[in-house]
């Protein structure tokens, strides 16, 4: 179709008709695909609702038996269950725009917030995890734990070391 051949008041009229036959079109798919959207995202909230509730309790129980047992490990899975619990409640957070209707600028409603949102609870996490590796890991160097406390006695923990005395060979364990 040459829009030229008829000036520009034919070129208007021609791409107002096309966007109406694009809106007739567009319309029913974007009203279907909004109530299938607006679908998951209540069922996927309200997942989400219980897994967080159920993480926060597992993070409660966890921390109170590390507490109670002097158990570090239990406090990092404490924390760890905190750390999934923040994790939830940003996918919750894009929960809400993710059931949004489609408006004129999106057509076909906004369920990929919930990707945007999945994506930064999983950066948040990375970046989270490894700082705290980092900064553990620096600590660490800068502050040795004392030599009584870096063997547990097993065998793993021995490394053959000259002594003084010329025991076996002249090696023994590195607590000689």
């Amino acid at each position: 179709m040459n829009l030229d051949a008829h000036g520009p008041g034919m070129r208007v009229a021609a791409l107002k008709e096309m966007l109406r036959i694009r809106r007739e079109v567009t319309e029913p798919l974007a009203r279907e695909h909004s109530a299938a959207a607006a679908d998951t995202a209540y069922s996927s909230a309200k997942v989400l609702y219980v897994a967080t509730a159920a993480n926060i309790g597992i993070a409660i129980s966890k921390f109170a038996a590390g507490i109670a047992s002097g158990s570090s490990s239990m406090v990092a899975e404490g924390i760890h269950s905190v750390v999934d619990t923040g994790s939830e409640l940003l996918l919750l957070l894009g929960n809400r725009p993710a059931a949004k209707p489609p408006d004129t600028k999106h057509p076909f409603g906004h369920g990929k917030a919930l990707y945007f949102w999945a994506l930064i609870a999983a950066v948040c996490m990375f970046v989270l995890g490894g700082g705290i590796s980092i900064y553990r890991g620096a600590l660490h160097l800068m502050h040795p734990p004392p030599r009584s406390a870096r063997c547990c006695g097993t065998a793993s923990c021995w490394r053959p070391r000259r002594c003084s005395n010329r025991s076996a060979g002249g090696f023994r364990a590195k607590n000689c």
